[in-house]
């Protein structure tokens, strides 16, 4: 039996990561494996079969297992003790956002400057770091700037892995191009609870944004589109379901809704616990799932709605510009006219959306079975106690075939 360590957030933690890694944990129990799970997690949620252990006594233990993989993030709360960790005791690290430039600019926001600055330089020049002085004295915040992704940090953390596991093929290809030693494999971001349903639709569209509401997932631009659709005449009804809390910068929604004629139209569901906000996605007819600027990451809402042969409007940038057609792209000109277009189609053509839901359920079941994806982990588990014990057979080649 191969002992694991994970080394990651978890339930109750409120943090998509710690939702997912719940999922892979409880799908890798069905083969032989011992889990430990590190966590800072206050009160976490038990799951038979795993040994939770808190995250403070993983530096004194981490070396005993066949294998530590860290899930990894941008949030400094979630993830700011995992680089000194991981720098000392090396293992696979499942990286969930390809810009970590958040996680490490935390140290510029708490005054060492100098730390922020001299990784930026190592990494990419002396250049760089000037453009990013330039915008910090304009005001502007570098890790909310589309030059992110060219400057994402993230070898900071994969410098020390001995392989990583990303869910876009986006970010393998960055990764390795600036690291081409360490070996990386791509895998779908799955859960256990998503299973796609025959499509049946009555009544009006169902249009649903998911998540907490920040500025990046532009809550003004989809309040615009569906106003200009709402003073059609020739359009039939629709609806809009929010699901999830409403942050500072977006306190605004309820006020605008009602400014737009569209506060009938929407039910506003707050934060939702995991099952209801899983069933509400599992409803709905399409989402809307916009990012700008993007951390290079993958959206747990989109992979769920995949998951459930639910189509989504996203922003066509990072990974979201890899997902398959029926995934509608809205890039950065004319963002409202796009946005406007593809959701009027679905309103006033029902063959159309019929077909794209139909496209939307069979990907589901074809590429998307979570039992699939935690066999495809489970392997390069596997790989990877072989590698430490010197009884490396070529399980599953780190890089190849599926990494693109």
């Amino acid at each position: 039996m191969i002992s694991l360590a994970l080394v990651t957030p978890w339930p109750p933690q409120e943090t998509g990561i710690a939702d997912y890694c719940f999922d892979l944990a409880a799908g890798l129990l069905a083969h032989d494996l011992a889990i430990t799970v590190y966590t800072d997690a206050e009160r976490p949620r038990a799951l038979p079969g795993v040994r939770i252990e808190a995250l403070e006594e993983a530096a004194a233990r981490l070396d005993d297992f066949d294998v530590v993989v860290y899930q990894m993030g941008n949030n400094v709360h979630f993830h700011g003790k995992v680089p000194d960790l991981l720098a000392e005791h090396p293992g696979i690290v499942h990286l969930h956002d390809f810009s970590l430039h958040h996680l490490f600019a935390h140290a510029w926001a708490n005054g060492d400057e100098q730390r922020y600055f001299e990784q930026l330089r190592r990494w990419y020049g002396a250049e760089v770091l000037d453009t990013v002085l330039r915008l910090l004295d304009q005001g502007f915040t570098p890790w909310s700037h589309p030059l992110v992704l060219d400057m994402p940090l993230s070898e900071e953390v994969i410098q020390h892995a001995t392989a990583y596991v990303v869910h876009s093929r986006f970010a393998h290809r960055r990764l390795r191009q600036r690291l081409p030693q360490v070996p990386g494999q791509v895998i779908p971001q799955l859960y256990r609870d998503a299973r796609p349903r025959p499509f049946a639709r009555s009544g009006p569209l169902r249009i649903g944004m998911f998540g907490l509401i920040l500025p990046h997932r532009r809550p003004e631009l989809v309040l615009e589109a569906l106003r200009q659709l709402r003073d059609d005449p020739d359009l039939p009804a629709f609806t809009l379901d929010v699901g999830g809390a409403l942050s500072s910068f977006c306190a605004w929604l309820p006020e605008r809704l009602a400014e737009y004629g569209l506060a009938e139209l929407t039910r506003l569901h707050g934060r939702l616990d995991d099952e209801a906000f899983v069933e509400k996605i599992a409803e709905m007819d399409l989402i809307i799932n916009l990012r700008d600027p993007t951390m290079g990451e993958v959206s747990a809402i989109a992979m769920r709605a995949m998951q459930h042969g639910i189509p989504c409007v996203v922003s066509d940038v990072g990974w979201y510009a890899e997902l398959p057609a029926f995934m509608h792209k809205v890039g950065a000109d004319d963002s409202l006219g796009q946005l406007t277009d593809i959701l009027r189609r679905h309103l006033a053509d029902p063959d159309h959306h019929r077909r794209v839901r139909e496209a939307a359920i069979e990907h589901a079941h074809r590429a998307l079975n979570y039992e699939d994806g935690v066999a495809q982990f489970y392997r390069i588990l596997v790989d990877a106690a072989a590698r430490k014990h010197g009884t490396y057979g070529h399980v599953v080649a780190m890089g190849g075939a599926d990494a693109d």
